[in-house]
């Protein structure tokens, strides 16, 4: 939107960034009370379970990575975009090849970020996926994410039980998977400073 129609993005960018700053609790309550009856009239079930996080989810991150996506493009140098004009390529051409290609890593960080956000989410995920600590059999069973585990049952056992090992041990998987969204957020910004180094 903002580099074909500059004039909708100026209309939507309020509103993605109120967007951005509405509570994990809200997105929750509109999904028990929108999403979950949607699937359970579409798909079956109680309509808790995995697939109404991914609708959650996809709502929640979807505004961070377009406000991060947009900040990217804007910080593409207008030379490139006349440049590229000059040289005969057609609007869309430079959109595709000129634009996009200049603002990739900041793009694959605005996704990276989505991603993040979306792994540390609990409260809202909770609310719509049933909190039923089982292995889902489909995406329409009820299931229940590491954080919910973890902060239901963490004071409910004793230390050097098997319980509390395997809170910890879940614990230790989201510390891993933190590790590895920001090694690849700090990969990703090196890269591209190396080409704003080179340019």
């Amino acid at each position: 939107m903002t580099e074909v129609s500059p004039k909708g993005a100026k209309i939507l960018q309020p509103a993605i960034e109120l967007l951005v700053g509405i509570p994990s609790v809200v997105y929750g309550f509109i999904g028990l009370q929108v999403v979950v009856p949607f699937v359970r009239s579409v798909f079956g079930g109680t309509g808790f379970g995995i697939l109404s996080g991914i609708f959650v989810l996809f709502v929640m991150i979807l505004p961070t990575v377009t406000f991060m996506t947009t900040d990217s493009l804007r910080a593409v140098p207008r030379h490139y975009r006349e440049a590229s004009l000059a040289m005969g390529a057609t609007r869309w051409q430079t959109i595709w090849r000129v634009t996009l290609k200049a603002a990739r890593s900041g793009i694959f960080t605005a996704v990276v970020f989505g991603m993040a956000r979306a792994f540390g989410e609990a409260l809202a995920i909770q609310m719509v996926v049933g909190n039923s600590a089982v292995i889902p059999t489909s995406l329409t069973t009820p299931a229940a994410t590491l954080t919910s585990v973890l902060t239901m049952g963490i004071g409910n056992t004793v230390m050097g039980t098997v319980d509390n090992n395997v809170l910890w041990s879940l614990a230790l998987v989201l510390l891993l998977m933190s590790l590895a969204f920001n090694s690849v957020i700090k990969l990703i910004t090196k890269e591209r400073g190396k080409k704003n180094y080179a340019r």
